[in-house]
């Protein structure tokens, strides 16, 4: 028996003899809502679109996500292993070109006059996705890999007979089906193993092509791919009532094969769906196993109901309480306090979120350029200004990267809900690599670094320049910047500033070309597929979304860099594609063109009788198939209906682990919002404060395994429907 378990195995035994078991008697609450309704407060806006085709922003994904189906689903909580969903199985080639996807049979759509969903609409969902091809829609993650392409334009002009033929005929030999089976042919010659993570989103549903006829949407029998007359339906123009393009927004309209159906949307004020009861995956014990879920579910939802509610004062009032009418809302970290440790609310933290914001160097913009103060000439240094291709100077860039405090940065702007990634990647994407050293705040270094730039002219002669921001975070980056690189040398002068009218894209690809125009700009990016490529693409590659403005093709390394990032998209197996990422990382720390500034901390509150949810990044939202509402206790880990070994195996995984919850004393120190490796919110269940019923004290200890003890052997009263 090794150590650890022997310790374990001693620890059980003192709490087994030092409590009693409990079977029955945990007290049940009102359940909010209702006992199978569950319902969302969240922030003003909503979905932009009920279209899959069209959805691009979260909003509009999560709505999408509960009623449509796609081919593969995410398995469980991970971001890069899969599970057939719609599809009964799939196989990839070996070569990695060919995706083939076996439908299941007999799955209905929601509407059962329609009948059973076939090989032919699927075949129609992603041949519409193509055609379609909305204007800063989704479409691009499926021309690019299929095609080589980013828009079906980039074939040649669509207006040409000729070209919409050829472009026509490609789409339809890349998708096609037969009675049992959907077929995707890669046209380029080349692997694409991110593919899947995106299939697995919304933008890979899967519509009823009979349906979306009927309602005026792309008859493919009419605007033909053979003959070009397709792109009648290509990209169509903005109409009202709602100046959508799509005819599915017009009104909303929203008909899958999901787990749940659209009873209503107001648009921007709320939308519910409701519990699809013939859905394919069934309703009841254990079904969310197809998912690869490592948890029972217990019961089900009739409905979600979701408002949109600018106010958070009216939020709170609607979650808190003896009687809420909300199960779930969007608290602003800066108002964690208001709802940290009360009794019967639940806090998950800290989840790890899909989006890094970047300090971005331009290698090059014009002397017109009203960021770089006023140099007399292109070969200026001076303090009154600098040079168009300053940060074409690999030092001027390290020296940035180590006048920044990244614990000042955090702590202040994100009240330590926040970690420092030190590849423009998540660090929880399989591909991070947390050896490697980055940028850390390092005043003595900066200065040796200025010392070299430029030969030394930069030290002896100083500079000025201007750091624009468009939001509170990035005017922090800003002015700690400014602080930081002033006190290093009088010479050296920062002027930080709002861009006029708020036209904050004119600093960062606004410039002739598309270039940037301020020499230091802050963007972050919101992944659109969970995986390396949709990070390193933006970050590095030189025609990459961030990477272009900035002149990274100015780089020595930008060629090498491109290519390890083309080596590690189409490789065909993570083997290698680890390989050409562990190489580029490497060029990245060392030549610097970006700068990662924090990867934010997420948190989620419920009301603690919602069930079965759990966290995979990917998700747009709530996914409502695998929830139920039901009056458990904490001790109760796993949300199994029972306190068992389960719970304390999981609690004494996590034994020693604690977070330091920024607003409150840090309990052990350290710095505010760190977590250790195993740390698991669920598991610190020990009572704080007995006259509220209050739990969780930071930290995962003899307490916690203690309180589970005593309620061990708990059995649930069995979940039964709502009315």
């Amino acid at each position: 028996m090794s150590p650890k378990f022997l310790v374990l195995s001693l620890i059980l035994l003192s709490v087994l003899f030092a409590f009693p078991s409990t079977s029955k008697g945990y007290s049940s609450q009102s359940l909010g809502p209702g006992p199978a309704t569950f319902v969302i407060a969240t922030i003003a806006g909503g979905p932009q679109t009920v279209d899959p085709a069209m959805a691009y922003d979260t909003a509009s994904g999560e709505l999408v996500a509960n009623v449509y189906d796609a081919l593969i689903a995410f398995k469980g909580t991970r971001t890069s292993e899969f599970v057939p969903w719609l599809a009964e199985s799939y196989s990839v080639s070996p070569d990695g070109f060919t995706y083939q996807f076996k439908i299941r049979p007999n799955v209905p759509w929601q509407n059962t006059s329609y009948g059973f969903v076939t090989p032919t609409d699927a075949e129609y969902s992603f041949e519409r996705m193509l055609v379609r091809d909305y204007t800063g829609g989704p479409a691009w993650m499926f021309w690019y890999p299929i095609f080589g392409v980013f828009k079906a334009g980039d074939f040649g002009s669509l207006s040409d007979p000729a070209a919409a033929t050829m472009v026509g005929n490609k789409i339809d030999s890349a998708v096609t089906s037969n009675a049992t089976h959907l077929t995707i042919q890669f046209q380029t010659g080349n692997a694409y193993l991110a593919f899947s993570g995106i299939l697995a989103q919304t933008w890979g549903s899967v519509l009823s092509k009979q349906w979306c006829i009927d309602h005026g949407d792309w008859n493919p029998a009419v605007d033909r791919l053979s003959d070009g007359t397709w792109v009648n339906a290509h990209d169509p123009p903005e109409a009202p009532p709602r100046w959508s393009p799509s005819p599915l927004d017009n009104p909303a309209r929203m008909m899958g094969s999901g787990p749940f159906k659209l009873d209503y949307l107001n648009w921007g004020a709320s939308w519910s769906i409701a519990r699809n009861t013939a859905f394919w995956g069934g309703w009841g014990t254990n079904r969310v196993s197809l998912l690869g879920v490592d948890a029972p579910s217990l019961g089900y939802l009739d409905r979600i109901t979701e408002y949109f509610i600018a106010d958070y004062a009216i939020r709170l009032a609607g979650f808190t309480g003896t009687n809420p009418i909300y199960d779930s809302i969007a608290v602003p970290r800066s108002q964690i306090s208001t709802l940290w440790q009360q009794s019967g609310i639940r806090c998950t933290y800290p989840l790890p979120t899909p989006m890094v914001d970047g300090l971005f160097f331009s290698y090059n913009v014009s002397m017109r350029s009203p960021y770089i103060g006023s140099p007399t000439n292109a070969t200026y240094f001076g303090q009154n200004g600098i040079r168009p291709d300053f940060f074409s100077d690999v030092h001027a860039r390290r020296a940035v990267a180590y006048s920044f405090n990244w614990s000042q940065f955090i702590t202040s702007a994100y009240l330590g809900e926040a970690q420092q990634p030190i590849l423009p990647i998540p660090v929880w994407d399989a591909f991070y690599n947390s050896s490697l050293t980055g940028y850390r705040y390092n005043p003595a270094k900066a200065i040796e670094e200025w010392k070299l730039a430029w030969g030394g002219q930069v030290w002896a002669n100083g500079f000025r320049f201007t750091i624009v921001y468009n939001n509170i975070p990035r005017q922090t980056v800003a002015n700690m910047l400014k602080t930081s690189l002033e006190a290093q040398n009088p010479k050296f002068h920062v002027d930080v500033v709002e861009p006029p009218c708020g036209n904050y894209g004119a600093v960062w690809h606004g410039g002739p070309g598309g270039r940037a125009t301020g020499p230091i700009y802050i963007v972050g990016w919101l992944h659109d597929y969970p995986d390396a490529d949709d990070w390193v693409t933006p970050f590095i590659e030189s025609s990459g979304t961030f990477a272009y403005p900035q002149h990274i093709d100015m780089d020595p390394y930008s060629s090498l860099m491109d290519d390890l990032i083309d080596w590690g998209r189409h490789n065909t197996t993570n083997e290698g594609r680890s390989y050409n990422y562990q190489r580029l990382w490497q060029l990245y720390i060392q030549q610097v063109p970006s700068v990662p500034l924090e990867e934010a901390v997420g948190r989620r509150f419920e009301r603690d009788w919602v069930q079965g949810w759990y966290f995979n990044p990917a998700y747009p939202g709530v996914y409502g198939y695998t929830m139920w509402k039901q009056d458990l206790p904490p001790e109760d880990v796993d949300s199994d209906g029972k306190v068992d070994i389960r719970d304390l195996a999981t609690a004494a995984k996590a034994f020693g682990a604690y977070y330091i919850q920024p607003l409150l004393p840090p309990n052990p120190s350290g710095p505010a919002g760190y977590y250790s490796i195993n740390w698991n919110s669920k598991a610190d269940v020990n009572i704080v404060n007995p006259s509220t019923g209050a739990r969780s004290d930071m930290k995962i200890d003899i307490k916690d395994l203690a309180t589970i003890v005593k309620l061990y052997g708990f059995i649930g009263d069995p979940w039964t429907p709502g009315s």
